[in-house]
């Protein structure tokens, strides 16, 4: 059976190079992700984006 549009990746074997490069991809893509979303509440309220214990004095 044959299902249109759908494709079907596999995840290399851990501890061969083409894994190790597919982890270390989706690290950075996670990293930017996190950052970008780190970026737009810093946007809309710079005062969330420290945790509370460095805001008391």
């Amino acid at each position: 059976m044959k299902i249109e549009g759908l494709t079907i990746e596999v995840i290399p074997k851990p501890g061969t190079d083409e894994f190790d490069q597919l982890a270390k991809q989706f690290a950075e893509s996670a990293y930017r992700h996190f950052v970008e979303l780190w970026r737009q509440g810093a946007e809309q309220d710079p005062a969330a984006t420290y945790p509370q214990f460095l805001a008391t004095e």
